[in-house]
């Protein structure tokens, strides 16, 4: 989470699993062998890394003396982008064998989704925190779904049916649970006891929850009109410059939500206003947020 080399930086593996995909994407449009390489490498980490119940701390230091910091941000959404990750690779390279190696990671993996499942058919943030989040759910979602995909190609069949039930379920209960359907948005999340966080004011979490709902749910009416609100609404949000990661930030994911609207003309426009975003923030970024520049960029190459 940082330029190299320095005294300290931070590894974030929900962030870096992003960087990964970020990694597949620019190597399936550029063919540079050194792009695929990065994103095994971390992957083989990650693998290295897991706790015995699947999850994986947050590290600080430097290379070669990373220290664990005894704690993560989340546990469910740290393995469910790593488990996409493991196949981003695996039908990238058509690489069975390697997917194979890494079966029992990503069944660790699959374990920790698991870990905070509720009878709802969501999962809490982690142990500790108690909060079914939309944002976390709609990512799990995925995890799952590659989860499911992983195990059709290993010939896992048991596997794969525990994990295309579970991801049934969950999407299920995203729409159920999750969506507002009085305010015709995606709440903040919902807690066990029933109560529900609520809230389309502010950037984070609220906006960003719906736009990434939109982005990476499956496309629908109700999701193509949520975003014509949003539009209407926030779309001042939308930075016509880049002066911070912030903005960078605003960009990614109005540009995932636009994909997923069908929104072609500020898919257009938000591509646009990434080309040469290292000129204008020549600082170090989120690796987390490189990794979706490369995807929505290499979705308009």
């Amino acid at each position: 989470m940082g330029s190299l080399p320095a005294r300290e930086s931070r590894i974030t593996p929900y962030f870096a699993n992003f960087a990964g995909l970020g990694l597949i994407a620019a190597y399936k449009k550029v063919h540079d062998p050194r792009f695929l390489k990065a994103a095994r490498r971390w992957a083989d980490w990650y693998a290295g890394h897991q706790n015995p119940d699947g999850t994986i701390n947050d590290y600080t230091g430097s290379p070669g003396s990373w220290k664990s910091t005894g704690d993560y941000d989340s546990t469910d959404s740290y393995a469910a982008t790593y488990l996409e990750l493991l196949l981003s690779i695996s039908q990238t390279t058509s690489d069975s064998q390697w997917l194979r190696a890494k079966y029992s990671s990503a069944a660790r993996a699959f374990a920790a989704i698991r870990l905070t499942l509720q009878p709802s058919g969501l999962t809490l943030a982690k142990p500790t925190y108690p909060i079914m989040y939309t944002m976390d759910n709609v990512e799990v979602a995925r995890g799952l779904r590659a989860t499911e995909e992983i195990c059709r190609i290993l010939k896992e069949k048991a596997a794969q049916a525990i994990a295309a039930e579970m991801a049934h379920t969950m999407e299920t209960a995203l729409t159920r649970d999750l969506w507002n359907a009085d305010r015709q948005h995606y709440r903040i999340g919902v807690q066990p006891d029933g109560f529900k966080h609520e809230g389309l004011t502010k950037w984070y979490p609220d906006v960003m929850a719906n736009l990434m709902a939109i982005g990476w749910r499956p496309a629908s009416r109700q999701h193509r009109a949520l975003f014509v609100r949003l539009k209407s609404k926030f779309g001042g949000m939308l930075p016509t410059t880049l002066r911070s990661e912030g903005d960078l930030e605003h960009l990614c994911w109005w540009g995932w939500a636009a994909r997923g609207a069908g929104d072609t003309r500020l898919s257009a426009e938000i591509a646009a206003r990434l080309y040469g975003f290292d000129a204008a923030l020549p600082g170090s970024v989120n690796p987390g947020l490189l990794g979706h520049i490369c995807r929505l960029l290499a979705k308009v190459l």
